[in-house]
């Protein structure tokens, strides 16, 4: 597990779903981010006065109680320890990508190949200070798939929305060439677009039909 210590005193309203799916709302004092298979934040609730620890991503809303504005947590976090949020926010994008470039990581073309890869990832959150060092770190924190199969059974485990995902095979695209296995991926990401698009039209047939 590591810890980030938040310095400062950014007090906030959060709207939180917990694992019953009951709603809540706490007036917090941020404290840190925890970082172990999920993210967690560290506070101190104003109210209780006592120490509550919530999980990032049942955090429905956030509002800073000073301003009155909603803030982004995603960009307060990422602008703390930038490398730590990506690898955990984007854990199964970084791995799958990283399989894909680790055989010429440290050259020219890697560089190159690294570099799509952060223009990638700030579409998905549009922080322009991302660097490529950020990314270098990033994708050798995460795990390091050591076969094409391994490759195939990640993918397929990868649940994000439906439009990240052939976000994700565009990029898959953009960084393949030289791979030493290129061909059987390629037909593979066609293969899932493929399901991807029978899926869609299935989905939108329903809903006319509906």
């Amino acid at each position: 597990m590591k810890y980030v210590k938040v310095n400062g005193n950014l007090q906030i309203e959060i709207s939180y779903i917990n694992k019953f799916e009951t709603h809540t709302t706490h007036h917090v004092l941020v404290l840190g981010y925890k970082y172990y298979k999920n993210i967690y934040i560290e506070t101190y609730c104003l109210l209780k006065e006592d120490i509550k620890i919530f999980r990032f991503d049942r955090i429905q809303k956030c509002k800073d109680l000073k301003t009155g504005k909603e803030i982004d947590l995603h960009d307060h976090i990422n602008s703390l320890n930038p490398e730590d949020y990506l690898s955990y926010r984007f854990s199964e994008i970084l791995t799958i990508l990283y399989f894909i470039i680790k055989e010429d990581a440290d050259d020219q073309c890697g560089k190159e190949k690294r570099m799509v890869i952060r223009e990638y990832i700030q579409k998905l959150i549009p922080n322009k200070e991302i660097t490529l060092n950020n990314i270098d770190v990033a994708l050798k924190k995460n795990n390091v798939l050591s076969s094409i199969m391994g490759f195939k059974v990640f993918f397929g485990k990868y649940k994000n929305n439906t439009t990240d995902l052939i976000s994700l095979i565009q990029c898959c695209r953009d960084i393949i060439h030289n791979h030493p296995l290129e061909k059987e991926i390629i037909e593979y990401l066609k293969k899932k677009e493929k399901q991807f698009n029978e899926f869609t039209k299935f989905r939108h047939a329903n809903i006319a039909a509906a």
